[in-house]
């Protein structure tokens, strides 16, 4: 899902989703 390694713009709104 959200590569934590390789952080980008779209991957922080994903992990952001993932985290709530």
């Amino acid at each position: 899902m959200a590569q934590v390694l390789f952080p980008k713009p779209s991957s922080i709104i994903d992990f952001i989703h993932g985290a709530v």
